[in-house]
């Protein structure tokens, strides 16, 4: 009896050594298992963060791309208006003084026929004294082409005379032949009328500096 007894005593410690060993694995298993599942949801979490973090920053680069879009257009609009209004400014002055000059020249007209000019010999050509008077006259209309330069600018015009005083032609030299500036002082130049003179036609130059 005492031998079986010692036996059972012995298989019974030995299944529970087994069942303590189980039971340990077990645990050990669980707190694995849990430990992974822990780290899986906090890398995911991260992930999500990371993404989140991402599309708002991506947001923000394109708002910040379309407002910078957005204020060039407006900064573009404005100096298009800017321009145009500049333009629309130049073109209403000139008209303005075209029409003044020319009541001006109807008024001088009028009193000349009511008052016949004694006739005069006119020069074979003009001097140098007339044709400066003539230009400082007509200045003005020159100056309103200034808008037209963009800065600091020398227009050399050269200038064809007839008979009467009349500008025959009026050529802008380059670099501004064909330019907005250089055209709209050939057009200004066209309407000076110089006093008449008797001789072959007249070929003169004009600086001007804007």
């Amino acid at each position: 009896m005492p031998r079986r007894a010692a036996a059972d005593e012995a298989a019974a410690d030995k299944a529970a050594a087994e069942q303590a060993a189980a039971d340990k694995a077990a645990a050990d298993k669980a707190a694995a298992d849990k430990a992974a599942a822990d780290k899986a949801a906090a890398d995911k979490a991260a992930a999500d963060k990371a993404a989140a973090d991402k599309a708002a920053a991506d947001k923000a680069a394109a708002d910040k791309a379309a407002a910078d879009k957005a204020a060039a257009d407006k900064a573009a609009a404005d100096k298009a208006a800017a321009d145009k209004a500049a333009a629309d400014k130049a073109a209403a002055d000139e008209a303005a003084a075209d029409k003044a000059a020319a009541d001006k020249a109807a008024a001088a007209r009028a009193a000349a026929q009511d008052k016949p000019a004694p006739a005069k010999r006119l020069p074979r050509q003009l001097s140098r004294k007339q044709v400066t008077s003539t230009v400082k006259a007509n200045a003005s209309r020159v100056k309103r082409c200034k808008s037209f330069s963009g800065g600091a600018a020398r227009v050399e015009v050269a200038v064809i005379l007839d008979r009467s005083g009349r500008v025959y032609r009026a050529d802008a030299q380059p670099p501004h032949s064909g330019t907005k500036l250089g055209s709209c002082v050939e057009r200004a130049v066209r309407r000076f009328e110089f006093p008449a003179f008797s001789g072959e036609p007249m070929r003169i130059r004009l600086p001007y500096s804007f």
